[in-house]
C-alpha cells in the first residue's frame, strides 16, 4: 500500500467511516489537482473582492497579478 493511501485510510477510519485501501485508492486516483489560476477563480475572487470593497471591509482592489504566489504554483 502506498503512503498516501495508508494516510487517507487511517485518517477515514479515526473518523468513523470504514474503508479499505482499495476504495480511498480508487478515490484519490480520481482527483484532478491543477495548479493554475482557472479563469473561474479570477472571476470569483474579483467579484468577493468588490463586495469587501463596498462593505468597507478593504481600501482597494487588489492586483492579482501581483497578488497570486506565481512562486508556489511553479513549485507545484
Amino acid at each position: 500500500m502506498d503512503r498516501r493511501t495508508f494516510i487517507m485510510t487511517e485518517v477515514l477510519n479515526e473518523r468513523g467511516y470504514k474503508v479499505t485501501p482499495s476504495v480511498v485508492r480508487k478515490a484519490l486516483g480520481r482527483f484532478d489537482v491543477r495548479v493554475e489560476m482557472a479563469p473561474e477563480f479570477r472571476a470569483y475572487a474579483i467579484a468577493e473582492a468588490e463586495t469587501l470593497l463596498k462593505a468597507g471591509r478593504i481600501k482597494t482592489m487588489p492586483d492579482w497579478d501581483r497578488t497570486r504566489r506565481r512562486d508556489l504554483i511553479e513549485q507545484a
